[in-house]
Parts: structure tokens; C-alpha cells; sequence
């Protein structure tokens, strides 16, 4: 049998962050030992739910931890929002028995219910992750070989890794990182601009709101939006008078989920979280594209 792992996490500063890889290993440790105490199987590797912030780094750790395998796929290949979302979710494999711990060890709450919807795990676990700060430790119901090969997105961990390779190889040859993203992952410079406001709030366990970003170079005189729920999911104009508006309309929409919409700075090409407090002035906005097996879906 192989597993699947999940983390909630609040988006904070990176002191916080580090905290919080410092002390993720022991929300999926516990987590993980309690659904396979429940279950009786073997943990024979580490499977992530999504290659998408800490959720990527967290199992590496977790699996170096325990010396498992961690498997080389995820069910996104990026990062959504909310558990129904997972590929093999959507594919009907089931979600129960699920488990949160939380990273003082001491927390612990297992959902067995027999359902096959998905969306009441989510507003379970996400329940609980809420009411111990958005830092716990989800596990799901082991999965096996062939699920993993037939309703998974596969080399998502290497895919990140070839993207970040081919960025620093670009600074160390002096040639274009942006050049080099597009042609690693068949993107496109989907904008190029200024962020001129920022929107944002916690709710319901999500960061949510929107970014507003003037052109420059080609793109000057246009202005987009770009609305976000933990991840960046709508790409659009803005529409006149809409500047200060978080509520505002859209216009012509660029890109959406499940296309990657990714926003780099315009002098590192290193990946900006306009919901942090890491914000950059000038980005670059590019579009990788979705995943197949979520797009046929």
C-alpha cells in the first residue's frame, strides 16, 4: 500500500514558515500512525497530495524522518485549495479513514465515516485544522500501486526540481531565466507589470482576495486582476473604475485554474506570494498550462 499525505498551513512570514517545516513532520508522523493503526497496513511510502508550497516539503522531510520512499507524483500537479480536488478523489477513491494531528503531538481526531462525498472530509478536516491554527498534519486512506498509476499526476516532485534547474542555469550562463521557463514547461509571459493593490483576508481557513497589476514594456497601458484563494486562480482585465475595487467585475479572462498561473519578479525570476508579506513591485506573470489528467476531468 502506499499513502497519501496532506498539510494545512496559514500563509505567514518566512520566519513562520521555517517554523512550521520544523514542526510538520511530527503533525504527518502522528497523523500517519493513527490512520495505519486504524487501518493494520504497512506504510510502505510517502505519497503527497499536491506539489504545491509547504505541502511539497513537508513530506520530503517526513519521509527522509521515517526512511521511506516518497513517491515521485502528486494528485494536482500544482496547488488547489480543497481535498475534493485531488485527481484520485475525483476518480472515486475514497477519503476515509482521514486523521489530523497537530505539531505538539497531543491532538489527534479521526474521521471513519463512510461517504462518498468528498467535499464533507474537507469541511471535516478543515474544521479542525482551523480550530488548531492551520497547523495540523492530514493523512488519508492508503492508496495502491495501481491507483497511484492510473489516477495520479506522475514526476510532479522532478518536474519542480527541472524547473528550478533550468532557472539557475540561465542566471549562471547570463541568458534569459523567463527564456528558459517557457521553454522548460511550454509556458507563455501571460503579463509583465506593476502590482498596484492588493486585497486580502482570512476566511473559512483560506487566504482570499485580489491583486491588481498595471503593464509595462508590452504590456503598457493594460491593467489585470488577479483573483486568488491560496493560489492564484483567475487571470482577467480590469475593468475601468473597478482600481480599489476588490468586489469589481472582470473583463476578458486570460487564464484559470487548472492552467498554472505563476508570478515570478521581474530582476530574480524567484516565485512571488503577493499574499505574504514577501510582495514584490515588478512581476512577471506566466502561464504553465494545467495538468491533463485534471484538464479531461
Amino acid at each position: 500500500m502506499l499513502y497519501c499525505v496532506f498539510f494545512f498551513f496559514k500563509q505567514k512570514t518566512a520566519y513562520e514558515m521555517l517554523r512550521s517545516l520544523v514542526g510538520s513532520e511530527m503533525c504527518i508522523r502522528d497523523s500517519i500512525r493513527t490512520i495505519f493503526s486504524k487501518e493494520g497496513k504497512e506504510i510502505t511510502s510517502i505519497f503527497m497530495a499536491e506539489i504545491g508550497g509547504m505541502n511539497s516539503l513537508s513530506p520530503l522531510y517526513t519521509a527522509a524522518l521515517l526512511g521511506l520512499p516518497l513517491i515521485d507524483a502528486d494528485t494536482m500537479g500544482r496547488a488547489y485549495p480543497e481535498v475534493q480536488m485531488c485527481s484520485h478523489f475525483i476518480q472515486g477513491v475514497k477519503a476515509v479513514p482521514s486523521t489530523c494531528s497537530d505539531e505538539k503531538g497531543n491532538v489527534d481526531q479521526l474521521m471513519t465515516t463512510e461517504t462518498d462525498n468528498v467535499k464533507e472530509v474537507e469541511t471535516f478536516l478543515r474544521n479542525f485544522a482551523i480550530a488548531h491554527g492551520l497547523f495540523v498534519g492530514v493523512s488519508f486512506a492508503p492508496i495502491t500501486k495501481q491507483q497511484i498509476l492510473e489516477k495520479t499526476i506522475h514526476f510532479s516532485l522532478s518536474r519542480a526540481w527541472r524547473l528550478g534547474k533550468s532557472i539557475l542555469e540561465a542566471r549562471h550562463n547570463m541568458t534569459s531565466p523567463l527564456d528558459a521557463i517557457q521553454a522548460r514547461e511550454n509556458g507563455k509571459l501571460a503579463f509583465q507589470g506593476k502590482l498596484t493593490y492588493l486585497f486580502r483576508h482570512e476566511q473559512g481557513g483560506f487566504t482570499k482576495g485580489v491583486m491588481h497589476l498595471e503593464g509595462f514594456d508590452q504590456y503598457v497601458g493594460k491593467k489585470v486582476r488577479i483573483d486568488f484563494q491560496n493560489e492564484n486562480l483567475i487571470l482577467a482585465d480590469l475593468l475601468p473604475g473597478d482600481e480599489q475595487n476588490p468586489e469589481g467585475k472582470r473583463g476578458e479572462v486570460y487564464a484559470v485554474v487548472p492552467d498554472l498561473i505563476c508570478l515570478v519578479d521581474n530582476e530574480n525570476y524567484q516565485p512571488c506570494l503577493l499574499y505574504t508579506s514577501d510582495a514584490a513591485d515588478d512581476l512577471l506573470c506566466v502561464d504553465l498550462g494545467g495538468r491533463r489528467i485534471i484538464k479531461k476531468k
